[in-house]
């Protein structure tokens, strides 16, 4: 095992690494723990500015790396404040894209005007799916802010991913946390998964546990105070969705790609995907009656070349499989892609809260609060 896989092993599935790497890693992580302290010390002091835009920001994040399902919730929740005639848009760093700098609009609310290769693949993947709900990218969240309140006339801006971007004030902070893992090893990056330590908690106004119908990890129940709301949800396959729909050029019309989930019982099946938990997807596949052929697994992000895709299909007609299924984030870095001889699908997700009415009144009392 090299270098970097064993890092990878201590970061993401919490082992324990040898003497001599596990006293490099928390070194490290003591020396970048003691750096994040010091930058949310400053901003809470007033030393470093926090800039306040003229609109309601909401910004969710996470404290660990890898994915918690922050841009399911995100798009769960611009939907919940346009439901309430709220003029909302979504701001994200645009991670992957090559727009991250400067800035783009990925999508005006009724038209795509970015390709992922600058977008990055969940922004667009938030402006393929969402109608009448503007999503924009950049790394300078308040700019952002500033250009939707002026362009758009947002009242209200979904910042995903953005927990740590504490040059932008905001008016409620939402953290996720994955029910499976919790905060994992408990350590800061690279002895563990935390972006910061655990006493950043105190920025947030509530947490989401995700993947959860109730259960709140223990370490969440030992260090959140009881006066602050806890919501519980968990991500349910919503549709097989044909590939088709996620070259961009059929924006909000995917109802007419949209297969129902009973198709998959059966049906041999190659999976691949490129996300933060590939064989939670793989599993979530076989739950849903499918039987798995073959799976490949790549990193999270991951840029798919012609000659994988073209590997991915000729291994998927040789496992003997009907259909390719990968995950929507994963779709829409495909592009066109057309494979000969089989046909491939997405698999879209939904969230689902375990107590939407507490949500939902959560959401609408925290943005009437910002009006008075």
């Amino acid at each position: 095992m090299g270098i970097e896989e064993k890092i990878r092993a201590v970061i993401s599935r919490g082992e324990k690494p040898d003497a001599l790497l596990g006293a490099i890693l928390g070194a490290a992580g003591a020396g970048y723990g003691a750096a994040m302290r010091l930058r949310a010390g400053l901003y809470e002091k007033g030393l470093k500015k926090s800039n306040a835009a003229p609109l309601f920001v909401l910004s969710l994040g996470n404290l660990t790396l890898g994915g918690t399902g922050k841009t399911p919730l995100a798009m769960h929740t611009a939907n919940l404040l346009a439901q309430m005639g709220i003029k909302v848009a979504i701001a994200s760093r645009g991670y992957g894209g090559s727009l991250q700098k400067r800035g783009g609009v990925v999508s005006d609310g009724s038209r795509l005007l970015l390709a992922p290769q600058k977008a990055g693949d969940e922004p667009f993947l938030m402006g393929l799916f969402l109608e009448g709900i503007p999503v924009v990218v950049g790394a300078n969240r308040f700019r952002s802010a500033l250009f939707c309140a002026g362009k758009f006339n947002t009242q209200a801006l979904v910042c995903d991913d953005a927990f740590q971007h504490l040059s932008l004030a905001r008016n409620l902070d939402i953290v996720l946390v994955d029910g499976k893992n919790g905060f994992g090893n408990g350590r800061v990056f690279p002895r563990g998964p935390l972006r910061e330590p655990i006493s950043a908690l105190s920025r947030a106004h509530a947490l989401v546990i995700t993947r959860s119908m109730g259960n709140t990890p223990d370490a969440v129940k030992k260090i959140w105070p009881g006066n602050r709301p806890v919501f519980h949800c968990f991500h349910e396959p919503e549709a097989l969705i044909e590939g088709a729909f996620f070259s961009g050029e059929k924006r909000g019309g995917q109802r007419a790609f949209a297969h129902d989930l009973s198709a998959l019982a059966g049906k041999k099946v190659f999976a691949f995907s490129g996300i933060a938990d590939n064989q939670d997807f793989f599993s979530s596949l076989v739950k849903l009656g499918a039987v798995l052929a073959g799976s490949c697994a790549f990193a999270d992000h991951h840029a798919y070349t012609p000659a994988q895709l073209e590997e991915i299909a000729k291994t998927a007609i040789k496992s003997g499989a009907k259909l390719i299924v990968t995950t929507t984030k994963d779709a829409v870095r495909l592009g066109r892609w057309n494979p000969q001889g089989i046909s491939w699908h997405a698999l879209s997700i939904r969230i689902c809260m375990a107590d939407p009415a507490a949500y939902n009144r959560f959401i609408k009392e925290s943005y009437l609060a910002f009006g008075k």
